[in-house]
């Protein structure tokens, strides 16, 4: 069951959300009470031209001005509403410009794991359908609220100084419709949170199913996947229908109840007209605004069952807000232009497995290190520790004894270059992808680093050139190309270490040539760390660390861990022998 003071503090903080337009927001709720009182106009004048009408002698200019007055009532309602809904959209957008770029900050700034470990369909439900919500509530909530609550008040006013009999009589129903409702939301209460939750399992479910569409026509995985996806969906549908079985009842009686003063209305009318205590014209009024003075209740209902959704989402959204931040220690220290990196008993654990345990390196200015190990040793731990997805749970992790943690996200970019195996790129063109880290890089630059890279001439004979889009993700492109186009990229850094992690794992000959030829003029006077199983790399580094199950087991050159490691030995004649022997064969 949900906690309600939890969505009493969401709904709170959603009005929060809205002091910085405040004014516009106020102005909107005024101009919508407005447009709210004016609706009783109708009313007033049928009752002022009937009260006219039954007069011995009846003056038709009055009547004239009486329905003059109406159409100008319903001009300035029209107006009034168009003003309201106009105040509270730009107000609305202007703070979900606002919340999408705290969103984006905030999602720099908080450990990088926090948001690859979630379910793809959660990330997109909250940064597109809970932060799209928000407008809902902004825009229209707000606005509709405040006219149907100043309108009931404000026909219960009149009615009441006409004649307090009637007015009760046109109330009596709500008791009864406010109870219904309690009594329908204590019922559904428990399967919200729930409906919520299978909403992002089907979500997460369909995005897993179009991303690994050609994973399940390759291994004909079609019907194991479907039946995921079934489940989900069918969850989804269960809860759904549940909701709708419970709700059912109650809101189709909520609808008769508050439909039902006129059977109160009437007969009371009647009998105080029949008594001469009550005027036909008084009687025809109440008919027709005592019938509806609760009908804006169900624009309340409505309101109310939607803010619960808004609610949900803005729960996930604030608690991904609410997220600490990375902890920043205070500046320290200057770096020198080719500093040393240096791991001193760092340990991680991922909850239920130790990744490194008491790890300690030091990369030297200017060297280069290949890490290598089997599956599962640690090595994307590393990694991912450099780049600060994640901080360590013990130890420390230094550049040129300058504490990680205390450089700002910039500044460990600045520092530190990463190119991975798996390549990122944007629907944009080629020129924009290679200087994505700063826009200011020139043209020339760019295509100096695309020639140093290998893919110079590839780009070249493009149809536009450097100005040529690749499509999502690289679409358009092969994996080497993808691959030779994130080192044109990373050639633009200035950051003295680099940080390779498996990048030709997968790479055919030709490829993992042009791609050495890019690494080369990338890695020249830097700090360099390779994770890989390249024995072209691991021969040609300056030293070559060894990590088995959470620790350094080797430390030493490549000939020197052949002659005395036998854990590096048995590794090297499981992956790089073959390597070997066919470079052997082909010399």
């Amino acid at each position: 069951m949900s906690d309600p003071l939890h969505g009493w503090s969401n709904f709170r903080r959603l009005l929060q959300l809205g002091r910085s337009r405040r004014w516009l927001l106020v102005a909107a709720c005024t101009f919508s009470s407005i447009s709210a009182v004016l609706s009783l106009l109708p009313a007033l004048i049928v009752y002022q031209v009937a009260d006219t009408l039954l007069q011995p002698q009846p003056d038709g200019d009055r009547i004239g001005m009486l329905l003059l007055i109406a159409s100008g009532g319903l001009i300035l309602r029209w107006l009034f509403m168009a003003a309201a809904f106009g105040c509270s959209h730009v107000a609305a957008y202007d703070v979900l410009y606002d919340l999408r770029l705290a969103v984006l900050r905030k999602l720099t700034r908080v450990p990088l794991g926090l948001v690859t470990r979630r379910q793809s369909g959660a990330i997109k439900k909250t940064l597109q359908e809970d932060v799209e919500r928000i407008e809902l509530f902004i825009a229209h909530i707000l606005v509709d609220a405040a006219a149907a609550v100043v309108a009931p008040l404000a026909t219960f006013a009149i009615l009441l100084w006409i004649d307090w009999r009637m007015a009760l009589a046109s109330v009596a129903a709500l008791p009864f419709a406010i109870l219904i409702q309690v009594v329908m939301y204590r019922n559904v209460n428990d399967v919200m949170a729930r409906y919520v939750r299978a909403s992002e399992t089907m979500n997460a479910a369909l995005v897993e199913f179009v991303r690994a569409i050609a994973v399940i026509k390759v291994f004909k995985a079609a019907q194991v996947n479907d039946e995921r996806l079934r489940a989900a969906v069918e969850s989804y549908r269960d809860l759904v229908t549940e909701v709708a079985r419970r709700m059912i009842p109650y809101w189709s009686g909520f609808n008769v109840v508050i439909r039902a003063g006129v059977l109160v209305i009437l007969p009371l009318g009647v009998l105080l007209v029949l008594e001469g205590t009550l005027s036909l014209p008084v009687f025809l009024l109440f008919l027709l605004a005592g019938t509806g003075i609760v009908l804006p209740a169900l624009r309340l209902i409505f309101a109310s069952n939607l803010m619960r959704m808004i609610e949900h989402g803005a729960g996930r959204l604030f608690t991904l807000l609410d997220t600490p931040d990375l902890p920043q220690l205070p500046a320290e220290g200057t770096l020198q232009q080719a500093p040393a990196v240096e791991f001193e008993a760092v340990s991680y654990n991922y909850g239920r497995r130790l990744a490194l345990d008491g790890v300690s390196f030091r990369l030297d200015a200017g060297t280069t290190t290949a890490l290598v190990g089997p599956s599962g040793a640690g090595k994307s731990t590393v990694v991912q520790l450099l780049a600060r997805a994640w901080d360590p749970d013990a130890g420390r992790i230094s550049v040129n004894g300058v504490d990680l943690r205390a450089l700002p996200g910039q500044g460990i970019n600045d520092r530190i270059s990463f190119v991975f195996q798996e390549v990122f790129l944007f629907d944009d063109t080629v020129l924009e992808n290679i200087r994505l880290w700063q826009k200011t890089i020139s043209e020339a630059s760019v295509k100096a680093a695309a020639e140093a890279a290998g893919i110079g001439p590839w780009v070249e004979a493009l149809p536009q050139g450097y100005h040529s889009k690749i499509g999502d993700r690289g679409a358009w492109l092969s994996g080497g190309e993808r691959q030779c186009l994130s080192i044109a990229r990373a050639l633009l850094s200035p950051a003295p270490v680099i940080v390779l992690d498996e990048m030709t794992a997968f790479a055919d000959a030709e490829t993992e040539a042009r791609v050495a030829n890019g690494l080369r003029s990338l890695t020249l006077g830097k700090t360099v760390l390779a994770v890989t199983h390249k024995l072209s790399t691991v021969a040609t580094a300056d030293r070559v660390l060894l990590l088995d199950r959470g620790r350094i087991v080797g430390d030493g050159t490549h000939q020197e861990l052949l002659a005395v490691n036998d854990v590096y030995r048995s590794l090297f004649a499981d992956s790089y022998r073959p390597a070997a022997a066919a470079a052997a064969t082909a010399g």
